[in-house]
């Protein structure tokens, strides 16, 4: 994933998925179409399934606690231009 879009949520009453559906919803608004990836500090990606509303989760220890880097994959890429 070359580009994204870099969401902070530290709500520590709001579950993970919770956190992801909102950063996917304002993704979706702005963009115009569904991440295909979350990347996540590894403390995170322990407390979530392998896919979040669509997004596979990726434990990424260069993303900071509660920050969530959305994007399309590479192979994903692709298919979004068409």
């Amino acid at each position: 994933m070359n580009t994204g879009l870099l969401w902070y949520d530290d709500d520590k009453k709001r579950p993970v998925t919770e956190k992801v559906e909102r950063a996917v919803n304002y993704y979706f608004t702005k963009l115009g179409h569904i991440p295909t990836e979350c990347h996540v500090h590894p403390t995170l990606a322990a407390g979530a399934a392998a896919y979040v509303f669509g997004c596979r989760m990726v434990a990424d220890r260069t993303i900071m606690v509660n920050h969530f880097w959305l994007g399309v994959g590479a192979a994903e890429s692709e298919k979004v231009k068409a």
